[in-house]
C-alpha cells in the first residue's frame, strides 16, 4: 500500500506491529538510497546508512542486512514535490521506486513531503565540521532521518 494519507498509514502499521514497531525513513536518490529508523513510541529517527541501487536484487539484499536488526512495519519515503507543491518528474521516479519497493516488502509506505531535506542535511553536516567528501556519502542517510523525524514529530 502506497499512500499520502497519514491516518491510513498509521492504521496499516498498527495492524502490522508486533513488539517493537520500527518505521524506516527512505530518501531515494538516483544511485543511492538513504536509510533511517525510528519508532512511534520514542519519536526519534536515527540515520542508519546508504544503500546503493546497482540492481534491485543487490539493493534488496543490502537492505535485508538493516531490516534484520530493526524489522520494519512500514516506510516513510521522501516525496520530492516542487517548491510550489506540484508533482514533477522526480515524483514520477519516486513513485516507480515506491511501487517496486512495496511489491517486494508488502508493507505500507507513506509518501512524505521532503522539500529542503537534502539541503538541510548537507548544511547540518557542514556546520558540525564534516568534510565535504563525507557529506556527499552520508547526505542521503541524514536526509532520510530528517524525513522520518518530520513525520514522527506530527504524531500525538
Amino acid at each position: 500500500m502506497i499512500t499520502q494519507n497519514t491516518e491510513e498509514f498509521l492504521a496499516a502499521i498498527s495492524s502490522n506491529a508486533a513488539g517493537s514497531a520500527y518505521i524506516w525513513g527512505i530518501d531515494p536518490g538516483e544511485k543511492f538510497v538513504g536509510l533511517a529508523v525510528g519508532q512511534k513510541d520514542s519519536k526519534i529517527a536515527s540515520p542508519q546508512g546508504v544503500a546503493q541501487k546497482k540492481s534491485w536484487q543487490a539493493f534488496f539484499a543490502e537492505l535485508s542486512r538493516y531490516f534484520e536488526l530493526f524489522p520494519p512495519v512500514g516506510f516513510v519515503c521522501g516525496w520530492p514535490l516542487n517548491m510550489d507543491g506540484s508533482q514533477g518528474f522526480k515524483c514520477e521516479h519516486t513513485l516507480k521506486f515506491a511501487e517496486k519497493f512495496c511489491a517486494h516488502y508488502q508493507l505500507p509506505l507513506l509518501l512524505w513531503d521532503e522539500r529542503w531535506t537534502s539541503m538541510q542535511a548537507e548544511r547540518m553536516m557542514l556546520d558540525v565540521g564534516t568534510k565535504r567528501k563525507k557529506v556527499q556519502s552520508k547526505n542521503h542517510a541524514v536526509a532520510a532521518s530528517l524525513i522520518l523525524q518530520s513525520f514522527l514529530d506530527t504524531l500525538p
